[in-house]
Order: C-alpha cells, then structure tokens, then sequence
C-alpha cells in the first residue's frame, strides 16, 4: 500500500464512528480515546484518524454545502452511514493534501459496498466523481449573509447571531476560525517538580513540548502522546487546558486550607486544587455523578494525593450535605452550555440548540446561592464556566453578587491572573471571559469575590 494512502480499516473506522457521533449523540473524544487505546495503531495512522473524524465535525456546514450542490436529494433522506462517509470523504479531498483524491473515493466506494450494496456504491462513486471533476462550489451563490457565514465558518447560524450580539461580528468570526482549528493538548506540571526537569523527561520519551502560554505551570505538548508516558503515568503531570488552571489560581489557595469544588468532575481542578493546598489542607470533589467521582479518585491515586474527598450529591442542596462555613475557598466550575470548549468537542456544535440551554442561567444561580453559605469568613469563592454565553456568564455572576452584599468581587482579578491584556472583564464585577482566539485555549468564563466578615 502507498504509504500516503490511508488503510482501509483506517477509513472504515473512522466513517463507524462518525456515524455513532451522528446517529446516538456519543462525543467523539471519548469514542477516539477508547479506539485508540483497544488497538495498536501507528502514531501516523492514530493522528490521521483523529485528524479526520475531528475535522469531519469541525466542517461539517461546508462539507453539508458542498454535498448539497452534488446530491439530488435532502442529505437528511440519506442513510446516516452513507451522509457520514460522503462528508469524510470530501473533507480529505478539501483539507488534506497528503491523501491523494483518487484513494479517497476508491476507499468510499469499497466501504460503501460493504455497508450497502452495488447501488449504494454508485451512487457515492457517483458523487465524489462529479465533485472531482467540477471542482468545489463556490458560496457567494449563498444570498443570505448569515447562512453564508455559517457556512463559511462551519457553524450554526443562531450560534454565530448569539457571538455577533455579545462580541460584535469581527470578533465572533474570530471565534468562529478558532474553533476550526485542531486544538493541542496541554498538562499541568506537578508542585513537586521542576517545569524544565519534566519537560526533558518528555523529551526523552519522544514528547515534544513548550512553555503554556498563561499558566505558569503547563506545557504546551506539540508532538506525541502524553497519556502513555511514564511522566504521566507517575504523576508528574496531568493533563489540563491553560483556561482551567487559571480557574484554580483565582482561589488563591494557601497550604492547609480547607477547599469545596461543588461540581468537581472531570476533577482536573480538584487534582490542581490538593496539589496548592498541600497535605495539610482539604479538598472536597462533590459532584453529581458518583460514577465521575471514581474517575476523581483514580487520578488522584496516580497522583498520590491524600487529601481529596468525594461525595456524590446535587449542587443545588449542598446546605443539606454539609455545615454553614465549612470550607475557606469554595469553586463552582458550573454545568454550562460548553460552548468555550468546541474545539474539542465539535458535535457539539450541532447537537445543541439555543433553547437547550435556556434553564441553565436558573440553575447556576441556585448552585452559587448554595455555595456562598459554605463559605467561611473571608474566604474567597470562584464562578467559572468553560462557555462564552454572556446569559450564564456575567449575567449569572451580576445578578448574584446584588443578591449578596456580603461580598467584595475581585476588582483586580485580571491582574492577579496575568491575563490583563484580555478584551472582555469587569474590574467592577471582578469577572473575565478569555476566548479561544486569545491565547489558543479553551473559551473560559472565571469570576471571583470575597465574603466580608458580618
């Protein structure tokens, strides 16, 4: 086989889980991390596969467009195997020049016939034949300027609308572009280790990393996979976007305090949040889902941290789990729309509508006028969110902090977390929104206040 075509197995694969993403709502990060753990891919072939499933969601308003100047019919009559293995096999030919157009649609027919039958092999071959012959259409044809802009920019156009209201339609387009592009993967480097001694660790394994562009404490990995190392298999470092650290700097932990993270899981802030407060102090990951609280505690055993407890519940009762002022920080990393993050889950994109997300402004509200009863006297409470929604963001924080006087919002949050030069905070609110265009991390909503003594 030409080494610069794809196996079939590869191609095959790919088109099985692209249609799980579209026909049972599965995210597709969790089913490439269980492919690719079960099989021993070569690290080509793992990057190719990921590079096509992902890129796949991430365009796949243009590749709708195209396939709908070639297909006679609505894409949705199509069987959902066959609108999948037409959009991959158009995005390989549109974005990927190491794959040669020909083994992209040689490769579509014979999985076509696998699935389907002669017919159905036609009339892909069909499809991507006339594509390759016409050449990809152009959208000016597109009229409306906002459905030409979703195309454009591969994303719903309620969604584009919503970033035009609150950012203005260069910046949203700038967010926009950004969540096209393929995300990379940063770590968190543990207190006990030196930032420059575990980058050489990786080095050594075939890691390539830089410095993280906000946290002081991550690194940026360029090439490899991280997750079998023995860097990270002996805790020397976890695996964290830049945006989330920055969450567990604005607590501004100390050793030996006692900390709540009310809606922990994944647990990649509470794992950060024991390693700042040391073995002297506490961390609570109260979440929820019982089942995520164990994949807390299986990190925090990689880790070897002692001092974090799980406790399952709903963060809307927290005064029936736990004491008046039990706890000096407390964080609310708030179930949100997760908009911020779609680089990395790009069916979320499509899977979402705006009146989905309508209740969770009500629900934010009620897990913070919780939280803020756990509180000790001056101690310090963090909202954060990995969305750009104004509506569960600021809104949500505003509104709570004229509901509780008792509390002094961070007027220099952004100076404290060296993030100063961002476009979108409130010195007066002490609230800040870094988008994903700023520093190539996740869309990150973080606000913070102090609770006055009474």
């Amino acid at each position: 086989m030409n080494k610069t075509e794809p196996s079939y197995s590869l191609r095959y694969t790919a088109a099985a889980l692209l249609e799980r993403v579209e026909t049972g709502q599965a995210f597709s990060h969790l089913l490439l991390y269980h492919e690719l753990a079960g099989k021993a891919w070569s690290r080509e072939d793992a990057g190719l596969l990921t590079e096509i499933v992902y890129g796949t969601l991430r365009r796949q308003n243009t590749l709708d467009y195209v396939l709908g100047v070639f297909v006679n019919k609505p894409l949705t009559k199509l069987d959902a195997w066959v609108r999948v293995l037409l959009r991959m096999s158009v995005y390989q030919m549109r974005y990927l020049d190491r794959v040669p157009d020909h083994a992209v649609v040689d490769e579509a027919v014979k999985i076509a016939k696998q699935r389907g039958n002669k017919g159905v092999s036609g009339f892909v071959n069909g499809v991507l034949r006339s594509l390759q012959r016409k050449g990809f259409p152009d959208t000016s044809a597109i009229k409306n300027a906002e459905e030409r802009l979703a195309v454009d920019y591969s994303h719903p156009a309620w969604m584009l609308k919503e970033w035009q209201n609150a950012y203005g339609e260069e910046t949203a387009l700038r967010i926009a572009e950004a969540n096209n592009v393929t995300p990379k993967t940063s770590v968190r480097v543990s207190p006990e280790a030196e930032l420059e001694d575990v980058q050489e660790m990786l080095e050594q394994e075939g890691i390539q990393t830089t410095r993280g562009a906000i946290a002081e404490k991550a690194l940026i990995v360029e090439k490899g996979n991280v997750l079998v190392t023995e860097a990270y298999q002996n805790g020397y470092i976890t695996v964290q976007d830049e945006s989330s650290m920055k969450a567990g700097e604005a607590l501004k932990v100390e050793e030996s305090m006692d900390i709540l993270d009310a809606c922990a899981a994944p647990g990649g802030k509470s794992t950060d949040l024991a390693e700042r407060t040391g073995p002297g102090g506490s961390v609570t990951a109260h979440d929820l889902s019982a089942k995520k609280l164990n994949q807390i505690e299986e990190q925090a055993a990689r880790l070897q941290l002692e001092n974090i407890a799980t406790a399952a519940g709903d963060a809307r009762q927290l005064t029936t789990t736990f004491p008046a002022r039990t706890f000096d920080r407390v964080l609310v990393d708030a179930p949100c729309s997760g908009l911020g993050v779609i680089r990395k889950k790009p069916e979320q994109k499509w899977a979402k509508k705006a009146e989905d997300f309508e209740r969770l402004p009500e629900i934010q509200q009620e897990i913070l006028n919780e939280a803020v009863s756990m509180l000790r006297f001056n101690g310090r409470i963090v909202y954060s969110t990995c969305t750009i929604r104004p509506e569960e963001n600021e809104q949500v924080w505003e509104a709570f902090l004229h509901r509780h006087p008792e509390l002094t919002p961070d007027h220099e949050l952004t100076d404290k977390l060296n993030i100063s030069e961002i476009e979108h905070f409130s010195s007066d609110y002490g609230w800040c929104t870094i988008l994903p265009y700023e520093y190539g991390t996740d869309g990150f909503f973080i606000a913070a206040a102090v609770k006055n003594n009474q």
